[in-house]
């Protein structure tokens, strides 16, 4: 199957990549910046660049031309305004991937400046949430 993300950015996933329950893939806009901020290099390079303002962000199947999940995300409420500006990711507010994910309420700020790339978000290791 060619899976890709065809809007928001650009990234076409290798025809053997795969992940397991829980595990993460890291993508990046450069990997030299993403190195010297976080420590490692990331999994893979995307093209484009997501607008701070909010956009459609779509990961799709596109063997068949099926969407597997589109985002529309935004920097006004519902979404949390608190992730825009000031440093911080916007993170799902759950590991519950049956929930639908293009909902504002399912997303909250990271609990972090920049994020936490390649693992959940430190709210989760609280047990606090969903």
């Amino acid at each position: 199957r060619d899976i890709a993300f065809t809007s928001g950015i650009d990234y076409e996933f290798a025809d053997n990549a795969s992940l397991q329950s829980g595990a993460f893939l890291v993508l990046a806009s450069n990997t030299d910046s993403f190195n010297v901020r976080y420590g490692f290099e990331p999994d893979g390079v995307y093209s484009g660049k997501l607008k701070n303002s909010g956009e459609k962000i779509t990961l799709e199947d596109v063997s068949i031309s099926a969407d597997i999940c589109v985002i529309t995300y935004s920097d006004t409420e519902p979404w949390p305004v608190a992730a825009d500006g000031y440093g911080f990711s916007l993170v799902p507010s759950s590991v519950d991937w049956s929930i639908d994910q293009s909902k504002a309420e399912n997303w909250m700020k990271s609990s972090t400046i920049h994020g936490s790339p390649g693992r959940h978000d430190a709210a989760f290791n609280s047990g606090d949430l969903k």
